[in-house]
């Protein structure tokens, strides 16, 4: 999921713990019912989790990460919008026309522009400011330079739809 070129959506109902909630992190948008429960309880049954923890170490930051892994707590969806974990909490009678919503405005957006955007956005993610900074700049050229990018442009000058 981390390296896919396109808006990945995570729809969450009822229990997102351990794995499955380091799961419910990786997509771009976790969109998740009120109901949802999240949690990493790996330490009351003496185990520690090792892979979840980077994933949540770069999603909620170190002093949530750590609560949740130490306390082995489950939290709920509002919580969990609160920190960072998801993108949005939703009634659960909401949540498919919710997700087919975004999945509806995202497929008209550009493919090309939006793989780029991503690749750009998790590559920059972990490097030092300046270097990020260098590295968008040539990013942002390169995207300007794409037809999707030249047509986008063309229409808003124009006032009219891209294409």
């Amino acid at each position: 999921l981390n390296s896919l070129k396109t808006p990945s959506i995570a729809m969450i109902r009822g229990y997102a713990l351990a794995g499955g909630c380091g799961l419910a992190m990786l997509p771009t948008f976790t969109i998740a019912s009120e109901n949802a429960k999240f949690g990493t309880p790996e330490i009351n049954v003496g185990m520690w989790p090792m892979m979840v923890m980077a994933i949540l170490l770069r999603t909620v930051g170190k002093k949530r990460a750590l609560d949740l892994i130490c306390s082995g707590r489950m939290i709920d969806a509002h919580e969990a919008e609160r920190i960072g974990m998801i993108t949005k909490v939703v009634p659960d009678h909401q949540l498919e026309n919710e997700v087919a919503e975004l999945a509806n405005n995202l497929k008209n957006k550009s493919a090309t522009i939006l793989g780029l955007g991503l690749e750009a956005f998790r590559n920059m993610a972990d490097m030092e400011f300046s270097q990020a900074i260098a590295y968008l700049r040539d990013m942002a050229a390169i995207i300007a330079t794409t037809p999707d990018s030249i047509k986008g442009r063309r229409a808003f000058v124009e006032k009219s739809a891209p294409v």
